[in-house]
């Protein structure tokens, strides 16, 4: 059985804040799932200081 995570998220969410872990995760073997309030494409920002 596989190890599951699920990462919750919403419009503008910081695109690191979510890639990042669910690539990270995909290395480790883990089955990863983003999930939203709604069923639609995800709006991510960049906030590069």
């Amino acid at each position: 059985m596989s190890k599951k995570v699920l990462i919750l998220a919403g419009d503008a969410v910081e695109a690191l804040e979510v890639y990042y872990p669910y690539f990270r995760c995909l290395e480790e073997g883990f089955e990863v799932q983003i999930a939203a309030p709604s069923k639609k494409k995800l709006q991510t920002v960049v906030h590069d200081f």
